[in-house]
Formats: C-alpha cells, structure tokens, sequence
C-alpha cells in the first residue's frame, strides 16, 4: 500500500458545491480544536478571546477572555480528559484552561520567547510539548503536576512545528530544512531528515507509526532557469525515512496538516484553500464552498469543520462526504 505511485495526481474542484451544516461566529477565528467527546469546537479568536460552541446544536457555549496582556492567540491543544485547553500566545505564554467551566488553571513557566505556534499533547494526556518561532528549544512539560520536565535544543534559530507518535514515544521537531527525530521519554537525539529545503510547517504521523507526513516549501529551477518556492506534502516510511510520494503545490504557504486514522488521506491548509489528499490513489480534492482554512478533524475523525475566507464562517462536515465528490 505504501509504494510510490507514478500516477498524476488529480485534482478535484467542486467549488460551487455546498457539503455540510454552516455556523457564524462573531470575531475572526485565528485557529480551531475539536476536543475529545467529539461535540465541542473551540475556536481562538483574533480579540483575544476563546469561544466554546456545541456542535450538535450549533450554538455557543461560552466565550473566554485571556487574561490582559497575554498576547494574540497563537496554538490550542486539547487534552484526552475531555477538560483541559492549552494556549500558546504570540508572547511566549503557555496557559492551561479548564474550558468546561472557563476558568484558567495554571500559566506554565518559564514559557518561550515569543510565538507558540506548536503545541501537541501525548496521546495518554501525560505531557505536553512546546515549541516556538522565536526560540531554538522544545519544552516537554509534565500536565499532571504543570512542571517543566526538560528542554530540547535543536540547535535551531526557531522551532516551525511539531508531532508526537501515537505510543508517545517519539517527538517530531520541524524546523528550517529539517525534521529531528527524539526520543520523548528518554530525551536523546534519535535522526534527522532533510525533508524540504525552507521551512517545515508541517508533521503529521499515522496511528501505527509506519508513515510520516511533511509539509513544507522547497525551492524549484524552471525550465529557463528561474528560481521559485512552491509547498510540498510528502509522505514518508517512519522507519526508513524512505520518500513514498510527493504533492507539489502552486504557492509557497502551507498550514496546519492532519492524517487521518486509516493514513489514507492527508488534510491540510494551503494559502487559500483545504486540501483533502488520498495519496494512494493520487486524488486531490480543493475548492471546496466553504473549507479554506484552519482546518481540523475531530478525534473519532466523524467530524471536520474548516472556515471560509471571511474568517468567521465555518462549515461542518465529514470525511466520507468529501471523500465520495
């Protein structure tokens, strides 16, 4: 299943067709999670402020303002005890919410230099991990007593993304021209990969451990000898670190990037536009009314809400529904 495809990839526009439930919000949305009972949205807002809405009704639960001078809402992660919220601002500050009731827990310290702009939490809630645009180093912090446990240096000028492995055993560092490979427990260098030639915005990693996904810009020559930037996705075996396939793009942005659990299909964020990837069977699927950015996926993988480029319409849909367009 995980061989390398010749196959062009296709690229599917339905564009003007509408694919899910729409709900509107009041400010622009910076960012979204979907938390673990698999019905509440939460959205970081560009007034500084955290909205709870309840999917099945479509209606807002509460609204949550950061304390004042905490900085622009840049990272949310969301813990497996179906309570916690963590936030990363654009000041280096890492904040634990209780967002059932609103009321902030604890601010962890000492936070970053600046930008957070990753955040992963283990997958058994345990740890946290923290990384950020203005500093070389990764924090693993331990949740359950809200304590920096140890700092990765990366030897880096600035950490761009992260992932953890589903065992929480592995930590994926994304930086300028290459992905580090860790150790989470044990806290020691494992690899590294040469996995784009700029930035790596990106990582995502399957369930099972076998694949590992990149997102990122590489630089191309044209034909007359012009340079240029463009994003790519890659897929690569997370043992080998063997490339398996690459989608080339037509801009030099790209976001946030989710695999789904059968690691079949690729989510992810371009410039101005959802990109949902089957990159088996070399199928991509774009434009769709509606879906262009912050696009999230719900952890049963049921759900999937992504906003409209006005920043404050969101659509929610499923997987399968896009899948069959």
């Amino acid at each position: 299943m995980y061989a390398e495809l010749k196959e062009q990839t296709q690229i599917q526009n339905p564009s003007n067709k509408q694919v899910g439930k729409i709900l509107v919000g009041q400010e622009h949305i910076r960012i979204l999670a979907i938390a673990y009972d698999n019905q509440t949205l939460i959205s970081g807002n560009e007034n500084e402020t955290i909205t709870i809405w309840n999917l099945s009704n479509q209606s807002v639960e509460k609204t949550i303002s950061l304390p004042s001078d905490s900085g622009k809402i840049q990272s949310l992660a969301v813990s497996p005890d179906k309570e916690t919220l963590i936030v990363g601002t654009s000041k280096g500050i890492i904040q634990v919410w209780n967002y059932k009731n609103g009321t902030i827990k604890k601010i962890l310290s000492p936070g970053h230099l600046g930008n957070i702009i990753a955040l992963r939490i283990s997958s058994d809630g345990q740890n946290l991990v923290s990384g950020s645009w203005n500093d070389a180093v990764v924090k693993i912090w331990d949740l359950r007593l809200g304590q920096l446990q140890h700092t990765l240096n990366t030897g880096a000028n600035n950490v761009l993304s992260l992932a953890i492995s589903q065992d929480s055993q592995t930590i994926y560092i994304g930086l300028f021209g290459t992905l580090q490979i860790w150790h989470l427990e044990r806290q020691f260098y494992v690899d590294k990969l040469a996995a784009h030639s700029h930035e790596i915005d990106a990582i995502a990693v399957s369930t099972d451990g076998k694949l590992l996904v990149s997102g990122g810009t590489d630089s191309l020559i044209s034909q007359s000898g012009i340079p240029s930037n463009t994003w790519m996705v890659k897929v690569w075996d997370a043992q080998t670190l063997k490339l398996l396939k690459t989608l080339q793009g037509d801009s030099s942005s790209i976001y946030k990037l989710i695999l789904s659990p059968d690691a079949k299909t690729v989510i992810f964020d371009s410039c101005c536009k959802a990109h949902f990837w089957d990159w088996i069977n070399n199928k991509d699927i774009t434009d769709i009314h509606g879906l262009v950015r912050n696009t999230v996926l719900s952890p049963n993988s049921k759900i999937i809400v992504s906003v409209a480029s006005d920043g404050k319409t969101m659509t929610i849909t499923d997987l399968d529904t896009l899948r069959m367009l």
